[in-house]
């Protein structure tokens, strides 16, 4: 492959694979294991495509290094943490995975910020769509919606360029 290496890609498709896990776990056996396994079927696949196909725009690292970004990822774990000490506090725990999709979906307009790209504004507003949207869903569908609701945003945010 020529051209920048494609790790801001890969990371989106890792991350999604995350959510995507969570979407997975969400679901009884044995549709839990079926899922799990395309999960990481997929996120395989999508950084193989990857690392394998044509050079993307936006690959290189130079973006990590910018201080809006890195700004961004300070106040992203602050927010994180805040919200792991007070939504329990307040008897809202079980929406804390929604609220960590959310505060993630907001450090994609830094993303944006720092690299010009308008895709990083559409990945946080899906992302806070489904995150928030997640919360009016009854407890048993809500990280199924949010899980794979996040892991798509992010592994279609991994090959817009």
């Amino acid at each position: 492959m020529t051209g920048a290496r494609p790790i801001p890609h890969t990371i989106g498709v890792a991350f999604g694979a995350f959510w995507g896990m969570i979407g997975a776990h969400a679901l009884p056996d044995p549709v839990r294991t079926i899922a799990s396994i395309a999960v990481g079927l997929a996120a395989c696949g999508l950084i193989a495509r990857l690392w394998l196909g044509a050079p993307l725009a936006g690959g290189g690292n130079a973006l990590f290094r910018h201080k809006a970004y890195l700004l961004a990822v300070a106040f992203e774990v602050a927010a994180i943490l805040a919200a792991s000490a007070l939504l329990p506090r307040f008897g809202l725990g079980a929406y804390f995975p929604c609220v960590v999709g959310a505060i993630v979906g907001l450090h994609f307009i830094a993303l944006w910020h720092a690299s010009g790209a308008r895709r990083f504004l559409a990945i946080a507003l899906a992302m806070c769509v489904v995150s928030l949207g997640a919360m009016l869903l009854p407890a048993a569908s809500r990280d199924i919606l949010l899980g794979f609701g996040n892991a798509l945003v992010l592994w279609i945010g991994a090959g817009l360029a």
